[in-house]
């Protein structure tokens, strides 16, 4: 089973904006989002119902046919008069449509994911991470160490700008990938995905993870380094999530060391010295 979580929730509409040269239809802003609209569907202050990027909609529920029609196996950002929709927008009666009889014990911030049959979209790349019932042998992720999921910034940009308000940071790329994690703890090593921990039976499934494995010579080193770490990045390249940037061979790009024994993430400068 995948999470679902922060795929399909109730939203307030918090701006309405005209685009330019077009009548009947207009950008709507929720949270950090912005969603094109039928012209007068939505006022200031309403709750609605968000399908965020990357989500698959019930496409047999006849509000989302069209995308189906259109081509779109997800809700995907895209670019329409001039301006980009990222995500879908709809009324609450999407809800009732779908048998809910009280719309109005629902607040913002309410998961609807369910109610609304959606689920998360999986590239096939990536499938063998969600899916343990062909290994038996096949480890969960160890509870010890933080999975590497990441809230977007839209996804609320006023509690996420207010943590770093008179901070120092450091900002990075995110690369479009799959997930890896290296882990080393009381003299084990691992070789982890999103969700499990691989073996030598899925070298032929995930052969990704052991070509960055054996190119770095990670067993040896992390061995030799003798600290209980887990080291996190993304794995990107041919064949993997679209290789948007157009990588002719596989990378692995690190954006967190986990200290075990210190239940924290290294600061930066000591990301880059490890």
């Amino acid at each position: 089973m995948t999470d679902t979580k922060n795929l399909a929730y109730i939203s307030k509409v918090v701006q309405l904006r005209p685009i330019p040269k077009k009548d009947l239809i207009e950008l709507a802003v929720v949270k950090g989002w912005m969603c094109i609209v039928k012209k007068g569907e939505f006022k200031i202050g309403d709750l609605a119902v968000y399908l965020a990027i990357g989500c698959v909609p019930d496409f047999e529920d006849p509000h989302f046919t069209f995308l189906k029609q259109k081509g779109f196996n997800r809700i995907k950002t895209v670019k329409m008069g001039g301006v980009i929709s990222q995500g879908l927008l709809g009324p609450m009666s999407w809800l009732t449509d779908r048998g809910v009889t009280d719309i109005t014990s629902f607040k913002e911030g309410d998961d609807v994911a369910e109610l609304m049959g959606v689920t998360k979209f999986i590239p096939l790349e990536e499938s063998d991470q969600y899916d343990k019932s062909s290994v038996i042998t096949r480890k969960d992720f160890p509870h010890y160490v933080p999975k590497t999921d990441a809230i977007r910034l839209q996804h609320d940009p006023d509690e996420f700008l207010s943590r770093i308000k008179d901070r120092e940071v450091t900002i990075t790329r995110k690369e479009d990938g799959c997930s890896c994690t290296i882990i080393y703890n009381s003299g084990q090593y691992m070789l982890c995905g999103r969700n499990y921990v691989w073996n030598d039976s899925d070298r032929a499934s995930n052969g990704h993870y052991f070509r960055i494995q054996d190119q770095f010579d990670l067993v040896c080193k992390m061995t030799a380094l003798g600290r209980n770490l887990a080291i996190q990045g993304e794995i990107c390249g041919p064949k993997i999530n679209g290789n948007r940037l157009k990588l002719t061979e596989i990378t692995f790009s690190v954006f967190d060391v986990y200290d075990i024994d210190a239940h924290q993430y290294l600061p930066y400068d000591d990301l880059v010295s490890l």
